[in-house]
């Protein structure tokens, strides 16, 4: 399973010299942050939310029960944070590797993105 990881991240890592040409770009997570940390047209962002409201949109959108949703959250992101500390060093969800750091449960989805565009414009001068 190392290796496997080791591969992903040396794919995206030589990867991520081809993205300035196009116009915009995604690669969410799989420590993209770490990965192209000093790439000059990355815009990092972590997107959270408070439990209750993670919960209810894992509850909804996987179609499982509440309690079923909260285990699945916690297990995923606790996978997440360990996944983060042993390949990077780095805490996940540590404000300092990102550009940006918003929860989606004060604004909603849809307005949650129309902020994450507007500023990454702004920063990208497009």
């Amino acid at each position: 399973m190392l290796f496997i990881r080791i591969l992903i991240i040396e794919r995206i890592t030589s990867l991520s010299s081809d993205v300035r040409p196009f116009p915009v770009s995604e690669i969410a997570g799989r420590l993209a942050n770490y990965i192209l940390k000093d790439h000059p047209c990355a815009y990092h962002v972590f997107i959270s939310a408070d439990a209750a409201a993670e919960v209810a949109r894992v509850a909804e959108c996987d179609h499982i029960s509440a309690d079923a949703a909260a285990a699945k959250v916690k297990k995923v992101n606790h996978e997440r944070a360990v996944h983060c500390k042993h390949f990077t060093k780095t805490d996940w969800g540590n404000v300092k590797n990102y550009d940006l750091c918003i929860k989606s449960d004060d604004f909603g989805v849809e307005d949650t993105a129309k902020i994450i565009r507007e500023l990454f414009q702004k920063k990208m001068g497009v």
